[in-house]
């Protein structure tokens, strides 16, 4: 796992390429676009890096504002064997429980409203 947090110097790489047993997940801590960095160029390199460093498909989690809970829970599902876990594309962060709308008596409870498909 490569916490990366220069968001202001491009990342160099010199590994071989398609190594098979190795994989590279990446947690980017950025600071806000400025004359004097520019995250995105910085993401697209690392995201570059992910593509050829190894056989297993790497994750990328970025984060701006510094959420300690966010950086959490990125860190928790970066901690998953690379070779167990969906694609990233594939991959569905639980949903804040905060941000759940409550469920009133009269209303019926849909399956995709319940946290995990279970049934109240």
């Amino acid at each position: 796992i490569l916490i990366y947090c220069r968001s202001s110097v491009q990342p160099e790489f010199h590994w071989p390429e398609g190594q098979k047993l190795f994989t590279l997940d990446v947690l980017y801590l950025h600071d806000k676009p400025s004359p004097d960095n520019c995250p995105q160029k910085v993401y697209d390199t690392l995201v570059d890096a992910l593509e050829h460093v190894g056989e297993h498909e790497g994750y990328i989690f970025e984060s701006g504002g510094g959420l300690t809970r966010v950086l959490f829970k990125q860190m928790c599902l970066l901690l998953s064997h690379p070779q167990q876990r969906c694609s990233q594309e594939d991959l569905d962060i639980p949903k804040s429980v905060t941000k759940k709308v409550p469920v009133t008596e009269g209303h019926p409870v849909k399956e995709e409203e319940t946290p995990h498909g279970s049934n109240q």
